[in-house]
This record gives C-alpha cells, sequence and structure tokens, in this order.
C-alpha cells in the first residue's frame, strides 16, 4: 500500500511529503502496517565513492549509512642480492574497516581514498575517525612487508550500527629469484592488495566508500 493525494504518490524521498500544519511526518501507519516512510536519499543510494588519491567533501542527512574504507597496498621491489642472484619484495595490504553507522543530524563528512602506499581515513564533524592503514614495502635485508595498521578513534563507537569487518593489512613476501605475491587484499571491493603479483579483480589503490540505508536506525 502506497499514500497517495489523488492519482500522485505523496513523496517519499529528500523533501517532506507530508505535514501536519508546519511539522514534517516521518512516518504513517495503517493498524501496525507502515505506509509511508520519509527517507533522507533512497535506499542503497551510493552518496561517495573515492579512490586512488581523491577526496570528497559532503553534508550526510540524518540517517544510517553503509562504509568501506580500505588503505592502499605496498609496493614490491626488486634488488640485487649478489652472486647474481636478485632478491624481490612485495607490498604487504591495507587495512580495512567495513560495517554501518548512523548519524543523528545532517553531518559534515570528508574522506580521502588513497592511492598505492598511502593511507584512506574519514573525518566526521572535523574529526578523524578512521585511518585505513596502507601496507608498505620493506627493502632487501628488512624484516617482511606488514600489512596496513588500522586505527579506529575512541569517539568512533557512538556511531556504529554494526562492524562487518575490521582489520589490519596481511603482510607481504620476500623471495629470491622469484616474484612472491603481495598481501592479500582485506577488503570485499578489492582495494589495497600488495603488488607484485594481484589476484583476480583486485587493485592496489585503497577506496571509501559511504551508502545510505534508512533513515532510522
Amino acid at each position: 500500500m502506497t499514500v497517495s493525494k489523488g492519482n500522485q504518490k505523496i513523496r517519499e524521498r529528500s523533501t517532506f511529503g507530508i505535514y501536519k500544519g508546519n511539522q514534517p511526518i516521518k512516518q504513517i501507519y495503517k493498524g501496525s502496517q507502515l505506509v509511508y516512510q520519509y527517507e533522507s536519499y533512497n535506499p542503497n543510494q551510493q552518496l561517495v565513492n573515492v579512490t586512488n588519491g581523491n577526496t570528497a567533501s559532503i553534508t550526510l542527512k540524518k540517517g544510517v549509512y553503509q562504509l568501506y574504507i580500505t588503505g592502499g597496498g605496498g609496493s614490491g621491489g626488486v634488488h640485487y642480492a649478489g652472486d647474481g642472484y636478485f632478491f624481490t619484495t612485495s607490498g604487504g595490504s591495507g587495512s580495512t574497516w567495513e560495517g554501518i553507522f548512523y548519524l543523528s543530524k545532517d553531518t559534515p563528512v570528508e574522506v580521502f581514498g588513497c592511492g598505492n602506499n598511502a593511507d584512506s581515513y574519514i573525518n566526521i564533524n572535523g574529526t578523524r575517525m578512521i585511518t585505513a592503514g596502507g601496507g608498505r614495502e620493506t627493502s632487501y635485508g628488512s624484516s617482511q612487508p606488514q600489512g596496513g595498521t588500522l586505527n579506529l578513534a575512541s569517539g568512533w563507537s557512538s556511531y556504529v550500527v554494526a562492524t562487518q569487518k575490521s582489520t589490519n593489512g596481511n603482510g607481504g613476501s620476500q623471495s629470491v629469484a622469484v616474484i612472491p605475491n603481495g598481501g592479500t587484499t582485506t577488503s570485499s571491493l578489492k582495494w589495497g592488495e600488495g603488488t607484485t603479483l594481484h589476484t583476480a579483480g583486485a587493485v592496489q589503490y585503497g577506496g571509501v566508500r559511504i551508502v545510505y540505508l534508512k533513515y532510522e536506525r
């Protein structure tokens, strides 16, 4: 069932469609059946998708959102090891946070979706909430290339509805005379894998994606 005025369905997206005086109505029920729900955006609408060194600034309206954020993958390198051998390293993968968060009012949000060997981040209301550290390359003779480190601000928990993935990146590899695989991606979107060899569909750069889900948590 939908709520209509004549043959016109009352709008449920972005602007309120029903008022009582000057007061906007957010929900209407017929008995126990919800027949009208105001939404800030279309449900499942992608509002932010930045990767490979790009940024975005947006004021998000009140609502529940899906977030994906991953740091970039580290690069590989080739180093002469003596006696005609080459020592190769592959970078670690980026760290990842994926889950659902809630904003109780219109809120400014800034994000950076990093390139290779770098960190992605999200700022909410001017405060850094997540830094998804990128994987790094290590040189010949040093320890195994490490995956990126995920850093969550203490205030982030006040926004979180559900955590689906929260992980540091995977370490890379070192080898003599053969090219080793990089740290495998930790991202559902296959961002932030370490070089030198990529798995199917994976990329080295990181990113941030935000999708609107619904108005109330």
